[in-house]
């Protein structure tokens, strides 16, 4: 992704102790494999990978809020604008509708610095259904 290489597989031998599915290498020996094309990122990963290097993962996470309403939400531009905001930020939203229509469970999935750059911006998009 553009935070780096999402951990997709860990084999049994050797094993990597702490490393869980879905973490994100984000450095390996002091060079960077964010904001490169996956292809390049694979690439470098690849070039400085082996025996003894020392490589940076952040771990992947969720948060999770309630986008609550006066009004009942438009679910259908919610769900486009959660697409478009999920592709820009190379992250995964999901919505849950509420019992009520002016409620939606959001959950934002990703590398933990993916969620902290990007939270303002989820926070303003949310406020933007919220006044509406």
């Amino acid at each position: 992704t553009w935070w780096g290489m999402t951990v997709d597989a860990i084999d049994d031998e050797p094993g990597q102790p702490g490393l869980r599915m879905r973490d994100t290498l984000v450095e390996v020996n002091g060079n960077s494999l964010r904001e490169l094309d996956p292809d390049d990122c694979e690439q470098r990963f690849a070039d400085l990978f082996g025996d003894g290097a020392v490589v940076l993962v952040e771990p992947h996470v969720e948060v999770v809020g309630v986008l609550t309403s006066g009004n009942p939400v438009d679910m259908e531009s919610l769900k486009a604008d959660f697409e478009r905001f999920a592709a820009d930020w190379a992250v995964e939203l999901k919505m849950q509708v509420g019992t009520h229509p002016c409620s939606v469970r959001v959950q934002m999935e990703g590398p933990q610095s993916a969620i902290k750059a990007t939270k303002p911006e989820l926070d303003n998009l949310m406020r933007y259904y919220a006044d509406a």
